[in-house]
C-alpha cells in the first residue's frame, strides 16, 4: 500500500483507511398535485478518507514530521496533492485537510495521528 499526502509518504498504521462517499445535493419541501413532497437534486459526489498514521518521533522531530506539517494545512485551506493505491483501490486527487488529531503512547518512541482529508 502506498499513501502520499503533501510529497509526504504515510506509514499508515497496519495500513487502515477509510472512504467515505457522500452526495452533494441539496433538499426541499415542495407541494406537488396537492399533496407535500420532499426532493432532492444531486449535483455529485464529495470523498473523504480517514487515515491512520505512524510516526517515529525520535527519528522524525515533530518540526518535521507530516503530523505538523498538516496541522497548518487545516488553517488555510490549501488544496494538497493525495495519492492513494491499495489492491487496485486507487486515488489521486486533491484534498483539503480536514483534522489531524496527534496522539503519543507512553512508553514508546511512536507518534501517531488520525487524519481526515476531503476531496476539493
Amino acid at each position: 500500500m502506498s499513501c502520499t499526502l503533501d510529497a509526504y509518504n504515510l506509514d499508515l498504521e497496519a495500513e487502515v483507511f477509510a472512504e467515505r462517499v457522500d452526495a452533494a445535493g441539496v433538499e426541499w419541501d415542495d407541494w406537488e398535485s396537492g399533496a407535500y413532497v420532499r426532493k432532492y437534486r444531486t449535483y455529485g459526489r464529495v470523498r473523504t478518507w480517514r487515515l491512520k498514521v505512524h510516526e517515529d518521533a525520535v527519528a522524525i522531530p515533530w518540526i518535521n514530521s507530516a503530523a505538523y506539517h498538516l496541522q497548518g494545512h487545516v488553517e488555510d485551506g490549501a488544496q494538497l496533492t493525495y495519492i492513494l493505491n491499495y489492491l487496485g483501490h486507487t486515488a489521486n486527487t486533491l484534498v483539503y485537510v480536514k483534522s489531524v488529531d496527534v496522539y503519543y503512547t507512553q512508553g514508546t518512541d511512536d507518534r501517531f495521528f488520525d487524519l481526515t482529508v476531503q476531496e476539493v
